[in-house]
């Protein structure tokens, strides 16, 4: 599925996850969320280290598209198949509350409340605060001359 700007998700918010398991879609992508068809979300995991939730049309378009391409290697097999078997179909209530199962929870080890909520362009992912810290400070971290470096050789703009 082509996404255009009005189902597009950007942007990175703050958000929390309440004692009985539930996140609050940020305000931010509920316009871009309530403009699909269907409410309805897809949660599932790739690592340890972040939940994804994809709009229902766009995990149509992973299932039929990338997942037949994750066939080749064993590493690629097993990640398609964690997706798979963890993947959980939610809609959110009337307050855009969806409830983070407890075993992906678990998994990701969210013990922490703290959340953050990073639109990925066609999904949304969901990083603890402390992890999502941790990520942007390595990145940022790069030194200036070895980001450039790479960036030259592989021919990419920014």
């Amino acid at each position: 599925m082509m996404f255009d700007e009005q189902h597009e998700l950007v942007g990175v918010q703050d958000a929390t996850i309440d004692g009985k398991g539930r996140l609050a879609i940020p305000a931010k992508f509920r316009d871009a969320l309530s403009s699909f068809d269907s409410p309805v979300l897809y949660t599932t995991l790739k690592t340890r280290s972040h939940l994804l939730l994809y709009p229902e049309p766009s995990w149509r378009s992973f299932i039929d598209n990338e997942l037949p391409k994750m066939q080749g290697s064993a590493v690629l097999r097993s990640v398609g198949a964690l997706m798979q078997n963890n993947v959980e179909k939610l809609t959110p209530d009337a307050s855009w509350r969806i409830l983070i199962p407890p075993r992906l929870r678990e998994l990701l080890n969210f013990n922490d409340k703290d959340v953050v909520v990073a639109g990925s362009s066609t999904r949304l992912e969901v990083w603890s605060k402390v992890e999502w810290d941790k990520k942007t400070a390595a990145v940022l971290d790069i030194p200036d001359e070895d980001l450039e470096t790479v960036l030259a050789e592989s021919g990419v703009r920014i």
